[in-house]
């Protein structure tokens, strides 16, 4: 397999072998990957990169199902589950963004449900 990376793109000859479960997908795809605290950054779910290294850091995010570090790659279609304090928070990854406005934030995931737990 031949795999080239250029800041946070990564082009694979064998994209089935990273995409399991992926639909469409061709040989040759870009795959567009982004660093966990950056992208809760970038997508303003967390206000601070530091915070949310911190955040990932202490096992309160999870990326898809599994306890995820700030140094976790994201990529499209990804699920999120962060929890603040007594509220958790589950997110769908729509895209990704090395920058965004403020106003477009909110169009790079999509709120699976919030919930509150008691503490």
């Amino acid at each position: 397999m031949m795999q080239k990376k250029t800041r946070h793109y990564y082009f694979e000859r064998d994209t089935t072998e990273i995409l399991k479960g992926i639909q469409a997908i061709r040989v040759c795809d870009i795959i567009r990957l982004m660093r966990l605290d950056k992208y809760l950054k970038v997508s303003r779910l967390i206000k601070r990169r530091t915070v949310a290294k911190e955040v990932a850091d202490k096992g309160r995010i999870k990326l898809n199902g599994i306890l995820a570090k700030s140094s976790s790659d994201v990529k499209y279609q990804d699920v999120l589950t962060i929890t603040f304090g007594n509220k958790i928070l589950e997110v769908r990854v729509l895209d990704i963004k090395d920058s965004t406005k403020k106003e477009d934030a909110d169009k790079m995931y999509e709120i699976l449900s919030e919930t509150r737990v008691n503490p």
